[in-house]
């Protein structure tokens, strides 16, 4: 094995068309665990590929040496080995590269991305998702930039580019300084984010609420998002689906901290939820949901211009908690 790698060595330095068949013949030996564990211990090789990954424009080359960077991001042994050659680093600068490529042609009314691009992006955000399994490594590259490029993400059309992109935005969003650059940016962020409430894909939409929840501590970004028009009823739909209602409970119970909120979330009608959860909980004889308790003393407190509908919501309540 080594000795393939050694003869394969020199044609990194060659010509284009030798370079990328150096590279494809790697990538065609990357079968097994064994194989990579000979590549990534070969530090020469190691080094060359970072290098023709940042210095080199071939975009054949480009995918196929991210292929190969992506297979050895699968195991965790290997992720030491790629920070000392600063892989994350030279990922992020391609990727932010690219996008702006990407506002180049948007400028030029052309379609933003390829379909081979979204591959591109796919396997270059997949190593950074692998890497980001480290806390620290995750903290660095958000201080390196990873949000914006993130966000920059969330306009492919591919869904599973789409998934990896609200991935590491959901990862990156336990980090208040997250929170803030997304309130920077929040007047396209935010919305597009809600959108994707009313989407088919379930991971996506809990992806979505667990982002929109873990922003929502900070202040700027919870106006923003109860701000948005059809949140309210979109989270409320998600209530009722057995596979989001945890987490959009959650979310919820956040939101209607706001007293604007709560009078918005029973206009969605809210109320229907809320009886059914409490009917099966005391049906089921199971201990209150924090979230569920927190949610009812919130909007136990919207008394102001009180409807027919929140009346007939209270009475149930509390017949139900007799």
């Amino acid at each position: 094995m080594d000795e393939s790698i050694e003869l394969l060595f020199p044609d990194l330095y060659g010509t284009l068309s030798e370079k990328v068949a150096a590279v494809a013949q790697v990538a065609s030996l990357c079968k097994d665990v064994q194989v990579l564990e000979h590549i990534v211990e070969h530090n020469q090789l190691m080094s060359a590929f970072a290098r023709l990954l940042e210095e080199d424009s071939n975009v054949e080359m480009s995918f196929i040496i991210s292929k190969v960077l992506l297979a050895i991001s699968k195991v965790a042994d290997f992720h030491e080995i790629l920070a000392n050659h600063r892989v994350g680093a030279t990922i992020l600068r391609v990727v932010e590269l690219e996008l702006k490529r990407v506002g180049h042609r948007l400028e030029m009314k052309s379609q933003p991305f390829t379909t081979r691009q979204e591959h591109f992006f796919f396997i270059c955000l997949s190593i950074l998702a692998n890497l980001a399994d480290n806390i620290t490594t995750l903290r660095k590259m958000v201080k390196k930039g990873l949000v914006p490029i993130v966000v920059g993400c969330l306009q492919m059309k591919s869904v599973k580019s789409l998934m990896v992109s609200l991935q590491l935005l959901r990862l990156s969003s336990i980090f208040e300084e997250t929170a803030v650059e997304i309130a920077t940016q929040g007047q396209h962020v935010i919305p597009k984010l809600v959108c994707m409430l009313q989407v088919q894909c379930v991971n996506i939409r809990s992806d979505v609420i667990s982002i929109l929840f873990n922003l929502s501590f900070l202040e700027q970004c919870l106006n923003l998002i109860s701000n948005q028009e059809e949140v309210h009823k979109f989270l409320v739909d998600n209530l009722h689906e057995e596979q989001m209602n945890q987490r959009a409970l959650c979310l919820v119970y956040h939101l209607s901290s706001k007293h604007d909120n709560r009078q918005t979330f029973f206009e969605a009608d809210v109320s229907g939820y809320l009886i059914k959860a409490l009917k099966t909980a005391k049906k089921q004889k199971q201990e209150m949901n924090k979230a569920l308790a927190g949610l009812l003393v919130n909007v136990s407190c919207c008394v102001k211009h009180i409807s027919s509908n929140q009346l007939t919501f209270f009475s149930t309540i509390f017949r139900l908690r007799r």
